[in-house]
């Protein structure tokens, strides 16, 4: 008989299948249908740092059969540290990067050790102080602080022009400028004052530049009250304000004295003189009577209205003055000359004006005495003028050519008769155009139809066979109001029945605003179909006007200790509208702490169905900071006994606040506890030293256990083995 058994295979040896022959006291064996060992299949290392971290080792562990191997990376040797100092502004950042290569792949592990940024120590000295003016003309302040751990590091801040002091915000400033206006007679100046606050420090300068008294500005000389005409004095005043003082010494200094202007008598004015002071008072003195109009008739307008209708008027003129006259005629027809198709005619009319001695004579609102027309024993003055007005031939009237009936092909000729005179004709040959192309269809030939340009007479030539079906997409509604496509012949058009469906849409929608109404339109992917639906304008979208005051808001004191707060708005919905709203201020008194001055909180709030909720706050300085006093600290060690943390809580007052400072941490074996290390942590807070001591076993960490289990398979059962490896982990 022959037995088999099998041994499996594992991560490093063979498998194979024994086979026992046996007669009798006899036996042989045969050793067959080996398989390959498997390989060890390890999992993602466990890394394990050294408490310095200057090492760290990489443990691997085939998930088959437990096998662990082990590698180490030093300084030089896989681990590499890198990272930047802290400054005042940035922090820095150790890093601890451990590499080992298993098995052809890399893997890595890092470590970071942050320090926190310094935070500069800002100074401010008189040079730091600069006064200017900005683009605008208005006066500001700039104050240039410097680091004094780096004197790179600069903080600029601009204090700006207001008109009365208010409280200062971190990081800003205000200027201001108060001056005493010289007089005529009195110095005046003007103080600038600049206000900045960093840190909670509040910073200021001020200097005073000195103005000399302007001395009297003497204004025009006006006339003395109760005096006129020849009589007439004058003297002048100071016209700066709030002055108003007389110079005594202006009549000495100005004497009066006259001009005259004399204006003789005309046609239709009386004459007179106007006397001026060198002052510039001025009165008038009647001079002769007017003399009245000498007319003489001069030249005729024929003219149209914009009617069409015709005109004549009649000019005449004072030999005196040269004032004219224009007086209107009576028009009537005379005889004139047809105008033929080839020779001009023209039109004729007479104007004829008869004036009365008695008459008055009217134009634009003033009348005139004609007596000047007539001689002494004429009563009636006849004036008359003609027109004509050239009419031109009016050319033939030709009517349409009229095609002759020639022979075929471009060969024709064409006749049109004048409408005016029948006896007037011409004969000319046809001038064809390029031709309209008729393109074949799907089912019959195409051509090239000939037209003339005068008399339409066409002809067909140039022609072309029929061609095949050439279809495009069409659209339209079904007959239950369905939007559908379909493919149409664009030649004979023939539809494409099983073409036909309905449009596969997509949409884009353009929203309204407050001005212009939004869309939606629908195209379809297919055809060139589209259709748009329009949407409602769209409500006002009111946001707050930041370009305004603080944020929207402005503020205006009332009283002592009182404000009024208005809230600016603007449309953002596309009109630009705005709209100021008047809030509701209360206020809280906030006193001061051991470390914040206290302070009055004005909280304006609008409340509006229309416009919306709003609120904003503004703080006015109250009392100076009480400060704090600091108890014994509570001291904070991290796992790992490298860092530690003071906490100093303050003790007055129920503050409650604290202050954590990093330590300065040392170690040193202990001489008192075997395998043991010393950690002493050091902090130095307000001019006082402190310390706490940590004594620590050097076996540092903890232990996780792994647990491998192998299954070994004999001949006639199975048995388990229960393996627990202990590795080491790093602290966390």
């Amino acid at each position: 008989s022959i037995e088999s058994a099998t041994t499996e295979a594992t991560c490093e040896a063979a498998g194979y299948t024994t086979y026992t022959a046996k007669y009798e006291s006899y036996t042989a064996t045969k050793e067959a249908d080996l398989v390959e060992a498997l390989g060890h299949s390890y999992g993602a290392p466990e890394w394990l740092w050294s408490n310095d971290y200057q090492s760290a080792t990489a443990t691997f562990i085939c998930t088959v059969c437990g096998d662990i191997a082990v590698l180490t990376a030093t300084e030089g040797n896989g681990l590499t540290i890198t990272g930047t100092a802290a400054t005042c502004e940035e922090p820095s950042i150790i890093i601890h990067t451990a590499a080992v290569i298993f098995n052809g792949k890399p893997y890595t592990d890092t470590w970071a050790d942050p320090t926190a940024a310094y935070g500069h120590i800002w100074r401010l000295d008189q040079n730091g102080w600069k006064y200017m003016r900005d683009a605008n003309g208005v006066y500001i302040a700039t104050a240039t602080f410097y680091c004094e751990r780096d004197g790179e590091h600069t903080c600029v801040i601009v204090a700006e022009q207001v008109n009365n002091p208010v409280n200062i915000e971190e990081g800003k400033g205000y200027l201001v400028i108060e001056k005493t206006d010289a007089t005529c007679t009195t110095e005046g100046d003007t103080t600038y004052s600049a206000h900045v606050k960093l840190n909670g420090k509040n910073y200021e300068y001020s200097f005073t530049v000195p103005h000399e008294a302007l001395g009297h500005l003497w204004g025009e000389l006006v006339a003395v009250s109760g005096t006129a005409n020849a009589n007439h004095m004058h003297t002048r005043y100071c016209v700066r304000d709030n002055c108003g003082v007389e110079d005594e010494s202006a009549i000495e200094n100005f004497p009066v004295t006259w001009t005259s202007d004399v204006h003789p008598e005309t046609c239709e004015t009386d004459g007179y003189t106007i006397h001026t002071c060198n002052c510039g008072y001025t009165y008038q003195e009647s001079g002769n009577e007017a003399t009245g109009h000498a007319w003489v008739a001069g030249e005729w307008t024929w003219y149209k209205d914009v009617e069409g209708n015709l005109h004549a008027v009649l000019t005449f003129t004072c030999e005196t003055c040269d004032e004219t006259l224009t007086l209107a005629a009576d028009i009537f027809e005379a005889v004139g000359l047809a105008a033929t198709c080839e020779e001009d005619g023209y039109n004729a009319w007479i104007a004829e004006l008869i004036i009365n001695a008695a008459d008055k004579l009217h134009e634009n609102d003033k009348f005139y005495e004609p007596v000047s027309m007539f001689s002494a024993n004429i009563s009636t003055a006849d004036f008359t003028s003609e027109h004509t007005e050239k009419l031109q031939a009016t050319g033939h009237s030709w009517g349409a050519w009229v095609h002759d009936g020639a022979v075929a092909g471009r060969n024709h000729t064409h006749t049109r008769i004048c409408e005016n005179d029948s006896t007037h004709t011409e004969t000319n040959d046809c001038i064809f155009d390029e031709g309209i192309i008729t393109p074949p269809t799907c089912m019959e030939s195409g051509y090239t139809t000939y037209t003339c340009l005068d008399c339409d007479f066409s002809y067909k030539a140039n022609e072309v066979e029929a061609i095949n079906h050439v279809w495009q997409w069409k659209y339209g509604k079904t007959a239950n109001g369905e939007h559908e496509h379909w493919l149409e012949c664009g030649v004979c058009y023939e539809v494409d029945a099983a073409s036909k469906k309905t449009h596969a849409l997509q949409s884009h929608t353009v929203p309204s605003n407050c001005v212009t109404a939004g869309y939606t339109l629908y195209t379809c992917d297919v055809c060139a179909f589209s259709d748009m639906t329009t949407l409602p304008i769209a409500d006002h979208i009111w946001i707050v006007n930041t370009a305004i005051g603080n944020e929207g808001w402005t503020w205006n004191a009332v009283g002592e200790n009182g404000y009024t707060a208005t809230l600016h708005l603007m449309c953002n919905g596309g009109c630009e509208g705005t709209h100021e709203e008047v809030a509701t201020v209360k206020s809280v008194t906030t006193e001061p702490t051991c470390e914040a001055d206290g302070y009055i909180t004005y909280t304006a709030a609008v409340k509006s169905a229309t416009y919306g909720i709003y609120s904003a706050t503004m703080t006015v300085e109250g009392e100076s900071a009480l400060g704090h006093v600091y108890g014994e600290p509570t001291w904070s060690w991290s796992d790992d006994y490298r860092t530690v943390i003071a906490i100093f809580n303050c003790t007055e007052r129920g503050c409650q606040h604290s202050v954590t400072v990093n330590a300065t941490v040392t170690s040193a074996p202990s001489e008192e506890v075997e395998n043991a290390t010393v950690y002493t942590a050091t902090v130095v807070f307000e001019g006082h030293t402190y310390t706490s001591i940590r004594t620590v076993d050097n076996i540092a960490g903890s232990f996780t256990p792994i647990w491998l289990v192998s299954f070994f398979i004999g001949l006639t059962a199975v048995s388990f083995i229960l393996v627990v490896i202990f590795a080491k982990k790093r602290p966390q």
